[in-house]
């Protein structure tokens, strides 16, 4: 957390922008998201069509964002419910970090047991670590 703040003194932190309204740019079918029940189910593209989600990191990190989020914005079991999908919530968001740090090839995901979650929901770009860690 000391090097984010003393990161902060030195510059503007830009943070990636609405994944769901970038993978609504993508023109996703049924078929991207799993077939009719899953179609737009956000969260289940990391398995359906993890590429859509792996675009969206790359596209952020390409035009010079500092910081890009894990695409787990509905990644909760009651939100999951509706497409009967709960019971694969740890899966899912696993899986969505998985594929943010695979973009950045950062540290494997760590469960925060006192907040019940997965961490590294915000997860710094390579170019990032670069320019302000290593001086």
């Amino acid at each position: 957390m000391n090097s984010f703040l003393n990161i902060l003194k030195q510059k503007i932190i830009v943070f990636d922008g609405a994944t769901g309204t970038h993978l609504q740019g993508q023109n996703l079918t049924a078929d991207d998201f799993g077939g009719e029940h899953y179609d737009g189910c956000n969260e289940y593209l990391v398995v359906s069509q993890p590429s859509a989600v792996e675009k969206v990191h790359r596209d952020y990190l390409e035009t010079g964002c500092d910081v890009i989020e894990t695409n787990s914005f509905g990644g909760a079991s009651i939100v999951l419910a509706e497409y009967g999908l709960q019971d694969r919530a740890y899966e899912l968001n696993f899986k969505a970090a998985q594929i943010a740090m695979d973009i950045n090839g950062l540290l494997p995901v760590r469960w925060d047991r006192r907040r019940n979650c997965l961490r590294l929901d915000i997860l710094a770009s390579k170019k990032w670590q670069r320019r302000f860690t290593s001086k």
